[in-house]
């Protein structure tokens, strides 16, 4: 499918690009920088996620997904104009915070259209797995690629291979071929009203609750990992940028498995037997490298 061959282009230089700019972080101020820009380059997509979300409720979805892509691609290639330039850490970041809050939009998007693209419920849940796939996919690949890159030509060109890689994707959308009237804004401002009420009831269920801080706790470790690869690789080994994007990869590529061995179990084991076992094969490792530290 199309669209899902546009995601993949951008999630390759989503976790691609992520990695470029951590390793950038960390050779300009060490492990303290490096963290400090982590948790700031989340806060514009934690701002723009909400705004996305409602315009995507109220203009046509392909549009805003386009809009996503382009944006990406332009944020990362003024980010690679500021490194290569050598640049302030304010045109570096700034850039890269914008990038960042353009990746909020493709995937909730994406998943939004895909019952627009497919004529049965078959081919919606094939489409759905295929998006799933291309997610795991992309985290081991995406800083595979990057490592590549920077281990040939620096960060400068690894981030316009990702500037280039958005503008793949959103050369897709303009190809894509959906009669407009199954990609119509949906949400009117009576139906905006009830999603607000809906959203209240549901911060008061302690389920949802649980899920979200699950979620948050994912994003947490996630972020956590990307500054230990680099730490681990350029401080503490003294190894290479492309060694951490190696470290990364690997990292990807144990989601590749574990998503390939727990989907096998999701319609047979209740959901709190695939969590707990999963918090603990996160927690393990973890606890391990801590005590050999």
């Amino acid at each position: 499918m199309l669209a899902l061959g546009g995601y993949l282009s951008f999630a390759l230089a989503l976790y691609g690009t992520w990695l470029v700019i951590t390793v950038v972080a960390f050779e300009r101020g060490g492990a303290d920088e490096t963290g400090v820009v982590g948790a700031i380059l989340l806060v514009p997509g934690a701002l723009a996620a909400p705004v996305f979300g409602a315009l995507a409720d109220r203009v046509r979805r392909d549009i805003v997904l386009g809009l996503g892509y382009l944006g990406f691609a332009l944020a990362t290639g003024a980010a690679a104009v500021a490194i290569g330039t050598d640049g302030s850490g304010v045109a570096i970041y700034g850039a890269a915070a914008l990038a960042t809050a353009c990746t909020t939009v493709p995937r909730p998007v994406l998943a939004a259209m895909l019952p627009a693209m497919t004529d049965s419920a078959g081919a919606l849940i094939t489409a759905v797995v295929g998006l799933e796939v291309v997610v795991n996919t992309a985290i081991f690949a995406g800083p595979l690629l990057a490592g590549l890159v920077l281990l040939g030509a620096g960060p400068a060109t690894a981030m316009w291979l990702g500037a280039a890689l958005g503008a793949v994707a959103f050369v897709t959308v303009l190809a894509l071929r959906i009669e407009p009237a199954r990609l119509r804004p949906l949400a009117t401002d009576a139906d905006a009203r009830r999603m607000g009420v809906a959203a209240r009831t549901l911060g008061q269920a302690s389920g949802a609750r649980l899920m979200l801080g699950l979620a948050i706790g994912a994003f947490f470790v996630s972020g956590a990992l990307d500054v230990f690869f680099v730490t681990v690789a350029l401080d503490e080994l003294g190894r290479s940028a492309s060694f951490a994007a190696l470290l990364a990869a690997a990292n990807g590529l144990g989601g590749l498995v574990g998503a390939a061995a727990f989907g096998r179990s999701m319609a047979a084991r209740p959901s709190s037997w695939i969590l707990t076992r999963s918090a603990v094969l996160v927690a393990a490792p973890m606890a391990a490298l801590m005590v050999s530290d």
